[in-house]
C-alpha cells in the first residue's frame, strides 16, 4: 500500500507542465473520471498543555503515570543530545517541556529543539544588533502619546475597511474542518501560516485596492474549542475570537452560499481556477505527510466544482504544486485584482520559480 502512494505522489510531483502556447486564453482540461476517496481516519490527540494539564506544577499531579515515564525518557534523551554538544545552548522552560511532550518520535522532537535553538539565537542576535547600533529606545511622553494615537486611529481604520469588505466583497473560505487530521506540528504550521495571513489582511485594509474578506468555516465543535483556533489564542494570549480579522462560524460554506456559487482549491485538480468561476474555499491544511487528495476529495463528495490556481500557466512551478495558505491567499487576492495570472504570480515564493530561459554565462 505505501509502495503504491510512494509512487502515485511521485508521478503527481514530477510531471511536466503542459506547454500552453497561448497564455491569455486561460485553457481548461475537463477530466471524466471519478474519484473515490479513501481518507485516512485519525482521530486527533491531547494536546499539551490543555486545560486539564497547563504548567508542570499540574504535570506532576495530574499526570498518569505513563505520561510521566514518557517525560522522563525524552528528558534523558535530550541530556544525551546536549552531552554530545547538540543543544547545549538551549534551556527549556516549563511550557516549552510541556509542548515538547506532544512529539511522538525522536526525529520530530529533535525538529523541535532546533527551531527552539534557532529562535534563541535569532533573538540574541537581535538584542546584540539592537545594543549596538541603536541602543535603548526610549520613548518620552509626548512620542508615547503620538504613537498610542496613531495606533489607535489605524485600527479604526481597519476595522471600518473590514466591515466594508463583509458587506461588498466576495469572501474567500478557510474550511478548517480538517483539524482531526493534523498532528501537532502540522497544527503548528497552520497557525503560523495563519498569523501570516493576518498581515496579508491587514495589508490589504489600508491600502486603495480591495480588503480581504476571509471566512473561517467549519469551526468545529465551536470557534473555541477547534484545534486551530485554540493554537492560535495560545499564540497571542491577549485574543479572543472576536479581536480576529476573519470571521469565524462552525456552520459549513453549504450553509452561507448555494453550490453553485462555491470553488474548492485544489492542487490535484484538472482545471485552473478563474475569478469569475466563484468563490474559492481552501483547505487548512499542510502537504507534509502522503494524505493526498484530502481538498480534492471532500470537494468531489460534496458534488462541488474543483480547481486549480493557474499557478504554473505562465511559468513553470518548481517543486510541489502546493503552497503555504498565506501564499494561497496572497495568489487568490492578486489575481481577484487583476484577472492576470503574470501579475498575480509575484505572490509566489521565489523558490517556486525559475526562469525559463535563463542567460548564457559569457
Amino acid at each position: 500500500m505505501w509502495t503504491t502512494r510512494l509512487i502515485q505522489r511521485s508521478v503527481r510531483l514530477f510531471r511536466s507542465p503542459m506547454p500552453w502556447n497561448n497564455v491569455q486564453s486561460w485553457p481548461k482540461v475537463f477530466s471524466t473520471s471519478t474519484f473515490s476517496l479513501k481518507e485516512e481516519e485519525r482521530k486527533g490527540r491531547t494536546f499539551y498543555p490543555d486545560d486539564r494539564i497547563k504548567n508542570m506544577e499540574d504535570f506532576e499531579r495530574l499526570a498518569t503515570p505513563e505520561e510521566k515515564k514518557h517525560m522522563e525518557m525524552i528528558k534523558a534523551e535530550f541530556y544525551q543530545l546536549c552531552s554530545r554538544g547538540n543543544f547545549q545552548d538551549i534551556d527549556l522552560t516549563e511550557m516549552q517541556w510541556l509542548k515538547h511532550m506532544n512529539y511522538e518520535t525522536k526525529a520530530t522532537r529533535v525538529r523541535h529543539l532546533k527551531r527552539i535553538l534557532r529562535k534563541a539565537l535569532i533573538q540574541a542576535r537581535k538584542e546584540l544588533v539592537g545594543q549596538k547600533e541603536r541602543g535603548p529606545l526610549v520613548y518620552t511622553e509626548s512620542r508615547r502619546f503620538f504613537r498610542d494615537i496613531f495606533s489607535f486611529t489605524e485600527n479604526q481604520i481597519i476595522q471600518s475597511r473590514l466591515a466594508q469588505a463583509m458587506m461588498l466583497e466576495d469572501p474567500i473560505f478557510m474550511d478548517l474542518g480538517f483539524a482531526d487530521k493534523l498532528d501537532y506540528d502540522e497544527i503548528e504550521d497552520v497557525v503560523n501560516q495563519l498569523m501570516i495571513t493576518f498581515g496579508l489582511i491587514r495589508e490589504s485594509a489600508i491600502s486603495t485596492e480591495s480588503t480581504l474578506n476571509i471566512i473561517f468555516c467549519n469551526a468545529t465543535p465551536s470557534p473555541e474549542e477547534n484545534p486551530i483556533i485554540r493554537r492560535l489564542m495560545k499564540n497571542v494570549p491577549d485574543l479572543t475570537v472576536g479581536d480576529l480579522l476573519v470571521t469565524v462560524t462552525e456552520k459549513s460554506y453549504l450553509d452561507l452560499y448555494p453550490k453553485k456559487d462555491l470553488v474548492y482549491l485544489s492542487p490535484d485538480a484538472k482545471e485552473y481556477y478563474h475569478p469569475d468561476d466563484g468563490i474559492p474555499i481552501i483547505g487548512a491544511i499542510v502537504d507534509r505527510r502522503t494524505m493526498t487528495k484530502l481538498s480534492y476529495g471532500k470537494g468531489h463528495s460534496q458534488k462541488l466544482r474543483i480547481r486549480r490556481l493557474p499557478i504554473d500557466l505562465v511559468d513553470t512551478i518548481y517543486g510541489n504544486k502546493s503552497l503555504a495558505l498565506n501564499h494561497v491567499v496572497d495568489y487568490l487576492h492578486r489575481l481577484q485584482i487583476t484577472w492576470d495570472p503574470e501579475q498575480a504570480k509575484e505572490a509566489l515564493p521565489k523558490r517556486k520559480l525559475k526562469e525559463k530561459f535563463p542567460r548564457k554565462r559569457k
